[in-house]
């Protein structure tokens, strides 16, 4: 059973990019950074950094992911 994600936690911004990988569960780097400044997220590198501490986006080779323990 996956994990709840904590949404009462999360600012604006990081709830949009959260939804985001709840859809797309693993986007390259490229790709998110695009996308998310379309959605407009202004500084979608400081906002996935700061997920990345939270535990709830995960980085690794080229790409983000949304973490396994609250993918469904």
């Amino acid at each position: 059973m996956p994990k709840q994600i904590p949404w009462h936690d999360l600012t604006p911004e990081e709830r949009v990019v959260v939804e985001y990988f709840v859809t797309f569960k693993s986007v390259g780097e490229i790709i998110a950074l695009q996308e998310l400044r379309r959605k407009g997220i202004k500084r979608p590198t400081l906002v996935l950094d700061e997920l990345i501490r939270k535990g709830i986006i995960r980085y690794g080779e080229g790409c983000y992911s949304l973490a396994k323990e609250y993918r469904t």
